[in-house]
């Protein structure tokens, strides 16, 4: 729709007769004025950079006036931060006893957030302030996203790349990912911490604790030399109150806490110098929940829908990043085509009933989020739009979309192919789109990735919680390893991606190492093989933060722990008073070890997955499988119990190893490496002691 954003004052409220607010506030940014009226929800203004913004405002006649102003957001609105600007007097007002006055900010570079406040006292009086602070940001983000206009409006700016485009990858199948949540990983620029809608609270499990894009770039050698060579970031958005970036409440921005869109192309540009490949996370189906305001219960889900109106209306005091197609703002006297951009139905009470005529899962808010209306074909094209800008304007490679099984899958059959084929005309032909649906029947997750649903795929891949639960049954719970392979032959069959993304927890779950016990006892061994079926496994691995330095919390937060020393924190005995950017920490070398195995071996990352042998009941917690290439074989062989396993024969057939052949275990402390012949017919017998991994690799002849 392409209206100037504008940031409006909020009229005073109580009988004080020393200021008195227009009808508006006028803004004049770069020489155009820019006027909000009083019915108009205010937008959070969005200012070039290095453009002076004079600010204009009526005052009762015979008032001196000011305007005090911050460039830090407002963290700090008194001396010695604040500034002070004399107004001066344009002329009389539209009200008789009013003057109308004028100041002028200076212009800022990007990514500086202001906050300003007008001031004014007659002689021998306190000051007055009006309401309180407004805002605006310095950024080169656009605050439309009205599809013909963008195009027309910018030809040459929002859908061209910013710089060189780096290639996508040869194989997806053949990297592992570093999976981070920026806020809880490093404070690069303490100076961001408090920045708009931060929600900033170092010492509360729920609240922003400084994390950002400096701190997560300053760490990048950290990552690379454990071995990864993908990074899956948490949403950059700008969010509402809200650490792990999931409430949305501008598409087209970064967070002002974690910095700025510059920031963001820095971190990718090094990241691509590192040799490393980057995914952001999109919420691309919901926005945050404090956009409505429910007129009556949110928590109750309704099929005729529930009044609602925008939470931020012409009085408040804070001003909303909402871009202008989301805001809708010019039907008001129409509730549902005011809101027609979103769903009103409430919250969803379940979560597995997609297909049935009002979805409850594919329409409902989950848990309080704002459900976008993704079967218009507006929003869809928006949401195509913003995609596209993102890849665009930051050169990522890739993206995982949240939470797909919240939308109807026609959705997703028309924005994944949409995005995908911008990316390739750019120059990333293999660009990837993998989503998240929470459950464990692989025939629901091949709905994405393959055909039967009819119509296009959507998803190059899944996150893979199928695997993930056997994972977690097996590893954690004494299950058995014979379920894996029949889960396998499932997901083949119902057409799951070989590069499904496969996981031993993330931010939603708690984390591996507390389910196996803590850090304290067996439990960093039994990680150990975790993390060797993780990464020498089939599909592509993603590693949760703060796993390779024995992180064990349990469920939200407290699975989102601290990387970098906050002093505030007292939740986390791991993190606790300390960095942990060991890079000497067990877990932490036991990574790049697997990483260094799989680079010694590149059949370990990109050759086929054969099981060979699956526990019985006098084998328990074992599992040995085979990866496979054109003229190459390795062995993996795994006892994830408490006793040491004995199996007298595990057949190879089909193998390329040739009975007689010596192997060694390449996993092994021991110097010089254990032996192992291969027996005739081709098969092995292996001794794995409690909580061991092995893997058996031709032998390097002697001298």
């Amino acid at each position: 729709m392409g209206e100037p954003g504008g940031a409006r004052a909020p009229v005073p409220h109580g009988s004080a007769a020393h200021v008195r607010v227009a009808m508006g506030e006028l803004l004049w940014v770069g020489g155009e004025q820019h006027h909000w009226k009083e019915d108009a929800p205010p937008v959070l203004a969005v200012v070039p950079p290095d453009t002076p913004v004079e600010v204009r405002f009526e005052a009762s006649r015979g008032a001196a006036a000011e305007v005090v102003y911050t460039l830090d957001g407002g963290r700090n609105p008194v001396a010695p931060t604040a500034r002070h600007l004399p107004a001066r007097r344009l002329g009389p007002g539209r009200e008789e006893d009013a003057d109308l006055w004028s100041a002028t900010i200076p212009g800022a570079p990007a990514g500086t957030a202001v906050r300003y406040m007008y001031v004014a006292r007659r002689e021998g009086e306190s000051a007055h302030r009006p309401g309180g602070w407004t805002s605006y940001v310095v950024s080169t983000a656009p605050t439309s996203l009205d599809g013909p206009r963008w195009d027309e409006a910018h030809p040459a700016s929002w859908l061209r790349p910013a710089g060189p485009v780096f290639p996508s990858p040869e194989d997806w199948g053949s990297l592992t990912i570093y999976h981070v949540l920026i806020d809880r990983f490093c404070d690069g620029d303490p100076m961001n911490n408090r920045l708009h809608y931060a929600g900033y609270d170092p010492a509360a499990p729920a609240g922003a604790h400084g994390g950002d894009l400096a701190g997560l770039r300053a760490r990048l050698d950290y990552i690379r030399a454990m071995g990864f060579r993908a990074l899956w970031l948490s949403p950059v958005l700008q969010n509402w109150q809200a650490y792990h970036g999931f409430n949305v409440c501008n598409f087209l921005d970064v967070d002002r806490r974690l910095g700025t869109l510059e920031d963001l192309r820095a971190l990718v540009a090094d990241a691509h110098a590192a040799g490393m490949w980057v995914i952001l996370d999109m919420p691309l189906q919901h926005m945050a929940g404090a956009l409505l305001s429910y007129a009556d219960d949110r928590e109750r889900f309704d099929p005729r829908c529930h009044p609602v109106r925008f939470a931020f209306g012409a009085d408040s005091p804070v001003p909303l990043p909402l871009p202008t197609f989301f805001r809708d703002a010019t039907v008001r006297d129409s509730p549902r085509c005011t809101f027609g951009r979103f769903h009103r139905y409430g919250c969803l009470g379940r979560y597995d009933d997609q297909g049935s005529p009002l979805s409850e899962a594919e329409v409902g808010d989950l848990f309080g989020l704002s459900d976008l209306a993704t079967e218009d074909a507006a929003v869809r094209a928006a949401m195509v739009r913003i995609a596209q800008y993102w890849i665009a304007q930051t050169d990522a490679d890739g993206m995982r979309l949240d939470a797909v099984k919240h939308a109807e899958l026609g959705y997703w059959q028309a924005l994944c192919p949409a995005v995908r084929d911008f990316a390739a005309r750019i120059g990333k032909g293999r660009f990837f789109l993998f989503g998240e649906f929470v459950d464990g029947r692989p025939e629901r997750l091949g709905l994405y990735t393959g055909t039967n649903a009819g119509g296009p795929a959507a998803c190059d891949a899944m996150e893979d919680y199928p695997l993930y639960f056997a994972y977690r049954d097996l590893l954690c719970a004494g299950g058995s390893s014979a379920t894996i392979e029949p889960l396998r032959e499932r997901a083949a069959a119902s057409g799951c991606s070989l590069a499904n993304i496969t996981f031993l927890d993330n931010h939603d779950q708690r984390r591996a190492l507390e389910l196996l016990g803590g850090r304290l006892g067996d439990g960093p061994r039994r990680l150990r093989v975790a993390l060797a079926l993780l990464l020498l496994g089939p599909g592509v691995p993603a590693v949760y933060y703060g796993t390779e330095q024995s992180f064990d919390g349990s469920r939200d937060h407290r699975n989102r722990e601290d990387m970098f020393f906050n002093p505030e924190w007292a939740g986390d005995p791991v993190s606790e008073g300390r960095d942990c950017f060991d890079p000497l920490h067990p877990l932490y070398r036991w990574i790049r070890r697997l990483h260094v195995l799989r680079q010694w071996r590149p059949v370990l990352a990109r050759g086929g997955f054969v099981e060979r042998w699956h526990d019985t009941p006098v084998s328990r917690g074992v599992y040995v499988f085979s990866r496979l290439g054109a003229k190459e074989e390795v062995v993996v062989a795994l006892n994830s119990g408490p006793d040491p396993a004995f199996v007298a024969q595990v057949p190879l057939p089909g193998s390329g190893l040739q009975p007689g052949a010596l192997l060694e275990d390449a996993l092994s402390d021991l110097q010089p490496l254990p032996l192992l012949r291969v027996r005739t017919p081709a098969a092995l017998s292996l001794e794995l002691p409690p909580y061991s991994a092995q893997v058996w690799v031709p032998a390097v002849p002697a001298g």
